[in-house]
């Protein structure tokens, strides 16, 4: 909390006054990032099913999935690197904290996307798409947190535009392709 405030040129007792405690200061911080994240996912949902005739492909899904993060990633006045820091702890270290703040910030999300996807994958069973966003935000995370051998592509806001939206599509094909693999295995 020392730490936070310092770099804010702000007092603990201030931060204290106005959060309570750091979890709510990390509550209200995560929020405040992941609230504009969520909306536009929302929005390219939205104008995704709104184009499809039908039902719309995997991956347009992913790209509405994947694409508002990359677009953070790569806008350093909006908090560039916040996807690289903090989301690998939001969803590499889940401790009670984090497991509730995950609920709270992304359960509305996760659920109209997993709607969207019964409509792409109607035989799969509608609990078992909890399991497959999972595995799509995990190799999101994975990428965006700069878990990839930079010999391979250098993550972070240094990316230039054509080689993150490269990265974006291989992500997108990436994820759809596990998510058909996966759907058609058995539950255990």
């Amino acid at each position: 909390m020392r730490a936070v405030t310092r770099a804010a040129g702000a007092s603990v007792s201030a931060a204290n006054y106005h959060f309570g405690s750091k979890e709510e200061l990390l509550r209200a911080a995560l929020r405040r990032r992941i609230s504009s994240l969520n909306q536009r996912r929302i929005e390219l949902l939205e104008a995704t099913l709104a184009d499809a005739p039908g039902p719309p492909r995997l991956e347009d899904l992913l790209d509405a999935w994947v694409r508002p993060a990359f677009e953070l990633q790569g806008d350093a006045e909006t908090g560039g690197s916040f996807y690289r820091h903090v989301a690998a702890r939001l969803y590499a270290e889940p401790p009670e904290v984090m497991a509730s703040l995950k609920s709270e910030l992304m359960a509305h999300v996760l659920a109209r996307f997993s709607a969207a996807l019964q409509g792409v994958l109607p035989d799969v069973a509608p609990e078992r798409h909890a399991l497959l966003l999972q595995l799509a935000v995990g190799t999101l995370v994975h990428v965006l947190s700069g878990q990839i051998d930079s010999s391979l592509v250098e993550p972070g806001e240094g990316l230039p535009e054509d080689r993150r939206e490269r990265l974006l599509q291989t992500v997108v094909r990436f994820t759809a392709g596990g998510i058909r693999a996966a759907s058609a295995e058995e539950p255990s």
